[in-house]
């Protein structure tokens, strides 16, 4: 087979690499830190029609355009590549979920949780086990805030969010809102 014939034919990034490409880059923007993203291909797909992890990198959609438009010059965005913001900064910038309306609607699965904005502080706890609150959402000045707990099957604690500020990581997994999506992934070693 030719180097050739091996060449993906697709933009789609495969999923496992589009996952080693999250880790190394600390979950956002290498720039900035910021948690919405795109994979950029650092050599352009057009110059290189291939997925190679290390040939990618994620940039916010405003370093995306910058780069693409010759705004951000190539070499601050390798650099950023070989030191991404949130490992530097051991944390992702802060990002708020906006709403708008008076009625917030989480759906887990097939069930729907809702409730009506009864002024700053509204909470909505669609998951919680003896009184112990696993899953709330707190709605208030326009921002969505989730608190998120759980444990380990020992009960020791392994993630512990208050208002998107977590005071340990989160666990390894997949959540989604309509236009966003949040991963928390455990990296090799163990290390978050």
């Amino acid at each position: 087979m030719t180097k050739e014939a091996a060449l993906p034919t697709s933009r789609n990034i495969p999923l496992p690499i589009q996952r080693e490409v999250r880790r190394r880059c600390g979950f956002g923007c290498v720039v900035c830190g910021l948690p919405l993203y795109d994979y950029d291909h650092l050599l352009g797909w057009a110059n290189v029609h291939r997925h190679v992890a290390d040939e990618i990198t994620l940039l916010c959609d405003q370093h995306h355009r910058e780069k693409g438009t010759g705004l951000l010059p190539p070499a601050i965005v390798d650099a950023a590549n070989r030191s991404p913001h949130n490992l530097r900064a051991g944390v992702s910038k802060p990002y708020d979920l906006h709403y708008s309306g008076n009625e917030c609607e989480i759906v887990i699965g097939g069930n729907s949780f809702s409730t009506k904005d009864a002024g700053y502080g509204t909470k909505l706890l669609p998951v919680s086990v003896d009184g112990t609150p696993l899953l709330a959402f707190v709605l208030g000045d326009g921002h969505l805030l989730l608190s998120l707990m759980s444990s380990t099957r020992t009960t020791s604690s392994y993630c512990k969010s208050r208002t998107t500020n977590f005071s340990t990581p989160p666990p390894p997994g997949t959540f989604s809102w309509p236009a966003i999506t949040l991963w928390f992934e455990r990296l090799s070693g163990g290390s978050w």
